[in-house]
């Protein structure tokens, strides 16, 4: 009888193993990644790398194309390159929206583990209504952009 539930298990693990591996890594990002970087770094630094982050997520996709048209190059042929480009697109999409938050938090995620230097900042946080305002060494605001070039 056990041996019949072994080999159930096999065959369910076989037929959704990337489902599962999916939801693994769905669970991974919100209850691992998302809390871990919004601890480390502030909303708007997240919002400004994640405006320029679509570059890093577009290359991983590239390299895990290329990857796979080399694995599979040998049994592509011509009249398969339409069907072939269609799937890229598919996958290339999918891959995008499926993973690009993925691939951000990782990426600030390692860069926190590998930060070089590390310089602190003493700031007072006022509240307004709207927003919160960053006042630095009691003259500067983040804000302001005189305040925001110097070093």
């Amino acid at each position: 009888m056990t041996n019949n539930h072994n080999i159930n298990a096999k065959a369910f693990f076989r037929k959704y193993f990337l489902v599962i591996i999916f939801i693994i890594i769905l669970l991974l990002l919100d209850f691992f990644l998302k809390p871990f970087v919004k601890d480390l770094y502030l909303n708007d630094d997240i919002k400004n790398f994640k405006e320029f982050s679509w570059k890093y997520t577009v290359f991983i996709f590239t390299i895990l194309a290329g990857i796979i048209i080399f694995i599979s190059r040998k049994s592509i042929t011509l009249s398969a390159v339409p069907l072939i480009l269609l799937g890229l697109m598919i996958f290339g999409i999918g891959f995008y929206f499926g993973l690009h938050s993925l691939v951000d938090n990782a990426l600030l995620l390692i860069n926190s583990k590998t930060k070089n230097t590390e310089i602190n900042k003493t700031y007072e946080v006022i509240h307004d209504k709207e927003k919160k305002v960053f006042w630095l060494n009691n003259e500067n605001s983040i804000h302001d952009k005189r305040g925001s070039s110097k070093n």
